[in-house]
C-alpha cells in the first residue's frame, strides 16, 4: 500500500535520538537538495533506506519499500556523493506506521479538535466520507467539511482560532443578493 504521510515531527524527534549514529560530516557546500531526486539513501551501515522522489519547502520526499514520507533536508548527511540518514529501512517505516496511526486515533469520535491557536475547541461527534460534527467547548454542535479539519500527530486541528470560529458562528454572512 501506498501512503504518503507528511511526517515532520521525525525530524525532531527520531532523528535526534539516532543522530550519534550518524556518520559525523558537515554538509559540503555542493549539497544541492534540487540534484538530489533519484537519489538513493543509506543508513549509516550504507544499507538502501529507500530513494528522493522530490524536494520541497526544506524537505527532502523519500519512498522507501512501504511508505513515501518528507524529512527536513538537515535529517541527512551527504558524504562522497552519497546520502545518508541515521534510520534503517525498518526504523524510518516503524516511525512512519506510529505516525499514521496517531493521525487516524486524532480523526475518530471523542477525539479533542484544535484551533490554530492550539486551544481545544471541542470534540468530533461524528464523522463521515463529507463532514464532520464537532462538539464545541460552548456546547453548541456545529457541521464542517471533512477538509476542513486535519489529522495529525498532535490531534485534529481547523483552521480557525476558537476566537475567530466563535466569531463565525455569532455573525453568520447574510445571504448573498439575488440576480433577478
Amino acid at each position: 500500500m501506498k501512503l504518503f504521510t507528511p511526517v515532520r515531527l521525525l525530524g525532531a524527534l527520531a532523528i535526534a535520538s539516532l543522530a550519534p549514529a550518524m556518520p559525523v560530516a558537515a554538509q559540503p557546500a555542493a549539497f544541492d537538495p534540487a540534484t538530489m531526486v533519484g537519489q538513493a539513501v543509506l543508513d549509516p551501515a550504507g544499507k538502501p533506506v529507500g530513494q528522493v522522489t522530490g524536494q520541497r519547502d526544506g524537505l527532502l520526499f523519500i519512498k522507501t519499500d512501504r511508505h513515501e514520507t518528507s524529512l527536513p533536508i538537515s535529517s541527512f548527511t551527504y558524504q562522497q556523493k552519497k546520502l545518508y540518514i541515521a534510520f534503517t529501512q525498518a526504523e524510518l517505516n516503524a516511525e512512519v506506521d506510529k505516525t499514521v496511526a496517531l493521525i487516524n486515533a486524532s480523526l475518530t469520535p471523542g477525539a479533542a479538535v484544535k484551533g490554530i491557536g492550539g486551544n481545544v475547541i471541542g470534540k468530533i461527534h461524528s464523522l463521515d466520507a463529507q463532514y464532520v460534527a464537532i462538539d464545541l467547548t460552548s456546547g453548541q454542535t456545529i457541521r464542517v467539511p471533512r477538509n476542513s479539519i486535519a489529522g495529525t500527530a498532535q490531534g485534529a486541528v481547523i483552521g480557525m482560532t476558537k476566537e475567530q470560529l466563535e466569531a463565525a458562528l455569532s455573525n453568520p454572512k447574510p445571504p448573498a443578493p439575488s440576480s433577478n
